[in-house]
């Protein structure tokens, strides 16, 4: 039996707590995190896996850094490479998880 996949996407802008919601669906620090600087530098997307609890199936989780308007130009080059690779099944995105920031709503 093939092990598939979900995929999420955590987005956000910079300080409002992508990488402490990935610490808090480990149960455990796997990320840096932080408030005001970014920590997770650009292009990269840092994936962390979580089993299903019959194993048929497996969370991935990847944290992204931060999305602000100054950084368009590189988040739409990036999107758009993303969208030009053949990618199998097991590695298309399943869904976005995206944060703000409740004090900023």
């Amino acid at each position: 039996m093939n092990k598939k996949f979900i995929n999420f996407v955590v987005l956000g802008k910079t300080g409002v707590g992508k990488s402490e919601l990935i610490n808090y669906l480990a149960g455990k620090k796997l990320v840096k995190s932080g408030v005001g600087a970014p920590v997770t530098p650009p292009g990269v997307f840092k994936m962390w896996e979580f089993p299903s609890d019959d194993g048929k199936y497996s969370y991935r989780v990847f944290d992204s850094w931060g999305l602000e308007a100054d950084k368009a130009e590189v988040w739409n080059k990036e999107i758009t490479n993303k969208l030009n690779e053949n990618l199998h099944p097991n590695k298309l995105i399943s869904g976005i998880v995206y944060c703000i920031s409740y004090t900023a709503a």
